[in-house]
């Protein structure tokens, strides 16, 4: 069996129901799960589907961002049966972040085609790109999730033929972002690897990244070769939970487990694992708890043996490996034991040919301790080498680490110079040596056992990711920063540490080494241990102008350098128990030890400022959390939610919590009232912001007239690719013969168009009349709503100007988390952009898709559609804050005298055909009730309309010659509420519920809610809004004049009933595998 298809297949034979992989939330609860049988017919369906994708052709590279769960591994082993090659990545999570210019480098590396996720993180990709100014330079695809019926329908027909020596994905190593490194991975490498590392079938617990290669390949690809189990969970709930981790591998008798370094000490901090949560665990079912992924430190190891033993945990199975992407995984494993050794030269000799002489561990001078990383394993063999000459070396005697065998791969992807220093030139001296593989790590031998004790010039390994310095250096140099670029110089100490020396331009005034840490931190994401600003000169040079970094920090490790000034990433320690001034230091020392931890030196810059990831983020928030808790204040807990933290400095968040320092007599009430001032002065920086907005005129504009002096024919609609987008093209087809001009984030036209039609399969519209339609009567220009003129030059404005003669604007940021200055640019500029467009070309018409949420939480009986919100009120979140502001500029254009004609959809949701949008809020909040049984019992106006309904009646209305009087709210015929849906769901499809008042549901929701609800990301919103929500429970709309003009159409569409409603929204849900079939009778709901 030469590919992981044939062994998949093999054990989906053999053992077609055993559990292959299994996905669990934060609870510990199962919330996604594959058999062998469910897995194999998941990965044809899915490679069927990806071969049925328009530009997607055999070789293809693509790129796969996908959430925490299974479908990121299902869709590698996809692309790779279709022939295509996976590259996984890492999903952003802003803007301007570390993740998103690393995607941005490694699409450009590969060529990749497209990029591959999920229906939600498709609509976030796009708004992420849109906020930074540029369209995607590829397709961003979504693959329907289907049922696992449907994929049974799937087979090997049509398939590739199954080819061994194919490449079986692209890793790139983890952390370069200057210069991506593509590890080409094959079925030889992984099948060769994973048979030499496991000597059993084993079960697996992993919360690894599985875009590295230690979590996919250790823990998704050697299950199949082996036939065994892996049980995964997402990184973020091991921190929020790092007894989840132990308590899983009792719970399903893990065999093997492991994790970098840092995650061994995260279980030891105080605090994070204590012994309740671990009563009943037993350990002993862990053949392999390995350390590995980054230097491992034997005291951690022995520290985690002392404090877990009592859980059954064997010292045997405490172990060390050591491997790299580049020989598909392991090179050595089986390390239980340490060495101490003496440097029989200076200081730096470890980072040359060095002798080491064995010592005590308790020897003074230049002793350090180093953990054995075990034996080579099958069929890899390893040398000691010099790294110059390649001279093999004695034992004790450090050197490079080379390695050979079955296990190395072929190099890197698009990349012949990295790939021959890598592993030789085939055609040069030495070509036959089957020594080839260049680990870049330095290391020495003892008792046939591998020492791994520093790292090449080449490569820093921080928390499990790779950096190359010269990404730091050049980061730094870019940063504007008052230094010399060819004065710096980042290396790893021998302790681990990253420090950075940097000469300074001037040396009468310095800068400050804090900020210049921070520089290095938000372009790569890495935070130096310290940075030194030293004299000039201070860095070495080789005779060629190059860097001298090895000599450069052989002489800092030897003390010979001199710091003019200096900033260390050193956290405060909190107070020891027992302090009688503790409580009231504690609250303010444990802030400041929440920052320091993630290396946040500057106290005056707000978080969102600060270039942290998502993980660092999630631990301030954990921290802050439990501190203001500990403290008795749970309010003032939740009063610092996330919205307003990344909006917050270090300094102002102290200062805001300063009456803390006065106990618990008012300290926290009078904490509250200074939280509460810091919001409202933020939200009057807003509103101002808004107000500014909305006042601002078009700007001139030189006559765009046409030729012939009157206004185009074509028909321009924005926010085709959306959700609705697609519905508002086939009724405009349908209704209307001029032609149709789509504005599309797309690298070329033809790009653009495979986006629409993709757009419109999705929405499920695609038929061959369809398609006809498109090809004849459908134009794309590629733009961005989010830039200036759409991102068009000064002709391409003028052409499209002199074309259009109407303007379907329903181009938007739908998203409830992101502030208005997120949205600003895609929701006012690119609606402002639209009224320019329209002004410029001399159109017949504007129509502007709105939305009923420019009324915020307004608690009004009775909202007229006459009714604008002028007074602003009740808006405090960035989607219903931007909406507001981009009507009210198309209400300044009318009042001026442009035909703007205004709809407002409520909650547009899943079509009369079945299509739906996972991003859909209603459908979120649904799923998770119907997963946990639980509803709300509220009469809130509940106003559901489907797409392809409002979508004809839209189009059908804005056909008529004269403009409505006043704006179309475009609601539900009738009022009902969420609580008289759910009693429908109850009725027609047998699901119970247990039914609470909103604040009660919220405390169910906050309880029950886990990061594999579709709710989960929405979770703060609903925190901040429910007071809010109970306040509108009277709200109603009325529709008086949207009902009048649909009534008044020949074939207007009446709106679905409740009933039909509720059956179009739970099989969607049912379809998409967002709530599970009613199988048996319901329980007792609530449970």
């Amino acid at each position: 069996m030469d590919s992981i298809f044939d062994l998949l297949e093999h054990w989906t034979a053999l053992r077609p129901d055993k559990v292959l992989f299994e996905f669990r939330d934060r609870l510990g609860q199962t919330s996604a799960r594959h058999t062998y049988r469910t897995f194999h017919a998941h990965t044809l369906a899915l490679a069927a589907r990806l071969m049925a994708t328009p530009g997607l052709e055999p070789g293809a590279r693509v790129l796969l961002a996908h959430p925490a769960g299974l479908e990121g591994v299902a869709a590698l082993l996809a692309c790779a049966r279709a022939g295509m090659i996976g590259v996984p990545v890492a999903l952003p999570r802003t803007a301007g972040d570390t993740a998103m210019r690393r995607l941005r480098a490694i699409g450009e590396n590969c060529g990749a085609a497209a990029l591959l996720t999920d229906d939600v993180h498709v609509a976030r990709l796009a708004q992420l790109f849109a906020a930074s100014g540029t369209a995607p330079p590829w397709p961003l695809l979504a693959l329907d999730g289907d049922a696992a019926g449907r994929d049974g329908q799937y087979t090997e027909a049509g398939l590739p033929p199954r080819r061994h020596e194919r490449l079986l994905f692209l890793q790139y190593t983890s952390g370069s972002t200057g210069l991506p490194r593509g590890v080409m991975v094959s079925h030889e490498n992984v099948i060769a690897n994973a048979r030499a590392t496991l000597d059993h079938v084993p079960t697996g617990v992993s919360w690894l990244p599985q875009h590295h290669d230690m979590g996919l390949i250790g823990y998704y690809l050697f299950p199949i070769v082996s036939g065994g189990s892996n049980y995964g969970f997402a990184p973020v709930d091991f921190l929020r939970r790092p007894a989840l981790w132990l308590r899983m591998i009792a719970e399903v008798g893990a065999t093997y487990s492991s994790s970098p370094n840092f995650g061994f000490e995260y279980c030891l901090r105080e605090g994070k694992v204590s012994d309740a949560e671990l009563d009943g665990v037993d350990l002993s079912c862990l053949r392999v708890l390995m350390n590995a992924g980054e230097p491992a430190r034997p005291d951690t190891i022995r520290r985690f043996h002392r404090r877990f033993a009592r859980f059954g945990l064997a010292r045997g199975a405490c172990t060390v490996a050591y491997g790299l992407a580049e020989n598909t995984l392991n090179v050595t494993q089986g390390g239980c034991g340490s060495v101490a050794v003496r440097h029989d030269g200076h200081a730096g000799a470890t980072m040359t040919t060095a002798a080491l002489t064995l010592a005590e561990a308790a020897d003074g001078g230049h002793t350090v301790e180093y953990a054995s990383c075990g034996t080579p394993v099958a069929g890899v063999a390893l040398r000691i080498c010099a790294p110059d000459s390649g001279r093999p070396l004695a034992e004790l005697e450090v050197g490079e680490i080379r390695v050979g065998g079955p296990c190395v791969t072929s190099g890197y992807w698009n990349n012949a110079a990295a790939t021959v220093a890598l592993l030789g030139d085939p055609n040069g001296e030495g070509a036959d040596d089957s020594w080839l593989l260049r680990t870049g790590d330095l290391g020495f031998l003892h008792q046939g056992q591998l020492y791994v004790c520093g790292r090449s010039k080449d490569m820093l390994i921080i928390g499990g990711a790779n950096f190359f310095p010269d990404d730091l250096e050049q980061a730094l140099a870019a940063s504007g920063a008052a230094v010399r670029p060819r004065g710096i110089c980042a290396f790893q100490c021998d302790d681990g540490s990253v420090a950075v020396l940097a000469e300074p331009r001037h040396t009468d005034v310095l800068p400050d080494p804090a900020m210049l840490a921070l520089a290095i931190r938000a372009v790569c994401g890495l935070l130096p241990d310290q940075l030194h600003v030293v004299a000039p000169g201070t860095v070495a040079m080789t005779t060629s102008g190059k860097i001298a970094r090895a000599e450069t920090r052989a002489l800092f490790e030897a003390d010979k350098v001199e710091s003019l000034a200096c900033w260390r990433n050193d956290a405060p320690c909190l107070p020891q128990e027992g302090d009688p001034d503790g409580e009231q230091t504690n609250w303010r020392d444990a802030v400041q030890r929440a920052f320091a931890r993630q290396g946040i030196a500057s106290d005056s810059v707000a978080l969102a400022d600060l270039g942290i990831d998502s993980l660092a983020l999630t631990e301030i928030q954990l921290e802050l959390e439990d501190v203001l808790r500990g403290f008795g204040s749970g309010a003032l807990a939740e009063a610092l939610d996330a919205q307003l933290l990344q909006r917050l400095s270090q300094r102002s968040l102290l200062s805001a919590l300063a009456p803390l320092d006065h106990g618990h007599d008012g300290g926290a009430d009078a904490a509250m009232a200074a939280l509460a001032q810091l919001r409202a002065s933020l939200d009057d920086a807003i509103a101002a912001r808004m107000l500014e907005d909305r006042g601002r005129p078009l700007p001139a504009t030189e006559s765009l007239a046409p030729p012939t002096g009157r206004p185009g024919r074509a028909i321009l609609l924005t926010g085709v690719t959306g959700f609705f987008g697609p519905f508002l093209l086939d009724e405009l087809l349908r209704q209307v013969d001029d032609e149709v001009v789509v504005l599309v984030r797309a690298s070329d036209p033809a790009a653009a168009m495979a986006r629409v039609e993709a757009a419109l399969r999705h929405a499920r519209l695609f038929t061959p009349a369809l398609h006809a339609q498109l090809r004849a009567r459908v134009r794309a220009v590629c733009g961005d709503l989010a830039l200036p003129s759409w991102g068009l030059s000064a002709a391409q404005w003028q052409a499209l100007a002199h074309s259009v003669g109407e303007v379907f604007h329903n181009g938007a940021c739908v998203n409830y988390v992101m502030t208005y200055e997120a949205m600003r640019a895609t929701n006012v500029e690119g609606a402002r952009t639209a009224l320019r467009l329209a002004r410029d070309s001399g159109a017949r018409c504007l129509h502007l898709v709105s939305s009923t949420f420019i009324f915020g939480w307004s608690a009004k009986g009775v909202l007229l559609e006459s009714d604008c919100n002028g007074a602003m009120e009740a808006l405090d979140f960035g989607y219903a804050q931007s909406k507001w502001v981009a009507e009210q500029q198309a209400l300044a254009a009318r009042a001026a005298g442009m035909d703007v004609r205004i709809y407002r959809p409520s909650l547009i949701s899943v079509s009369t055909q079945g299509a739906g949008d996972d991003n859909d809020v209603a459908l979120r909040m649904l799923a998770f009730m119907i997963r946990h049984g639980i509803a709300v019992d509220t009469p809130n106006q509940l106003s559901i309309v489907a797409a392809d309904v409002i979508a004809h009646n839209i189009v059908a209305i804005a056909r008529q010659p004269h403009a409505p009087a006043t704006p179309l709210h475009v609601t539900a015929d009738h009022y009902y509420s969420m609580t008289a849906l759910t009693r429908v769901i109850e009725r027609d499809f047998g699901y119970r519920f247990r039914y609470y008042d909103i604040p009660h549901f919220i405390d169910q929701l906050n309880l029950r809610c886990s990061a594999s609800d579709p709710v989960y990301p929405l979770l703060d919103f609903f925190n901040r809004s429910a007071d809010k929500i109970a306040a509108m429970q009277l709200k109603r709309y009325s529709s008086n004049a949207y009902r009048q003009a649909r009534d008044s159409l020949a074939d207007g569409r009446a709106d679905p009933s409740l009933e039909q409603t509720a059956s179009y929204l739970v099989r969607y849900l049912l379809e998409q595998g967002m709530i599970a079939p009613l199988t048996a009778p319901a329980a007792a709901a609530g449970n």
